[in-house]
């Protein structure tokens, strides 16, 4: 059997699909790059701008090198309420991590399914916020859900599943 024809009639047929494969993933490749390197910006000018912030330590405390699982999540937070301003929230994580949320006229907010002005955000009650980062290291809110907090005496680590999920 002459494999020649074969491979005349198919060569570039799987030339072409081999050529579409190798597109794709470089294209998911420099996805993921840019995704990274969003993270690492956010994560950077949040450190940057803590003090401004959060009246935090001074300038070149944050010198140490971050672990992956170390840096600050740029598209949203969970957390209690710590502080309220005009036009700003502070949400502590669960492990600590305090980011402050820019909310914007644009910003829908929620108290469980009702919609609220942010007025009605509370020191104490639980937040979720979905939004975009900014150069000063905040969340700009898009979106805000506030859950009352958990029944007293109750930390995070001891709520119930609908108010935190794991990892």
């Amino acid at each position: 059997m002459d494999i020649k024809p074969y491979l005349k009639k198919y060569a570039f047929p799987l030339a072409i699909v081999a050529l579409i494969w190798l597109v794709v993933l470089l294209m998911a490749f420099r996805l993921g790059l840019n995704l990274g390197q969003r993270k690492a910006e956010f994560t950077c000018q949040w450190s940057e701008n803590y003090r401004r912030n959060f009246g935090g330590p001074p300038p070149g405390a944050f010198l140490q090198f971050f672990d992956r699982d170390d840096m600050v999540r740029p598209h949203g937070v969970f957390g209690r309420v710590i502080g309220t301003a005009t036009g700003t929230l502070i949400i502590k994580q669960n492990d600590g991590v305090e980011t402050s949320v820019a909310v914007t006229d644009d910003t829908v907010i929620e108290l469980l399914r009702q919609r609220v002005p942010l007025s009605e955000a509370h020191v104490n009650e639980m937040a979720v916020v979905i939004g975009e980062p900014n150069d000063q290291g905040q969340i700009v809110a898009t979106f805000i859900r506030l859950m009352p907090p958990p029944p007293d005496g109750t930390s995070l680590n001891d709520a119930p599943s609908f108010y935190i999920r794991t990892r």
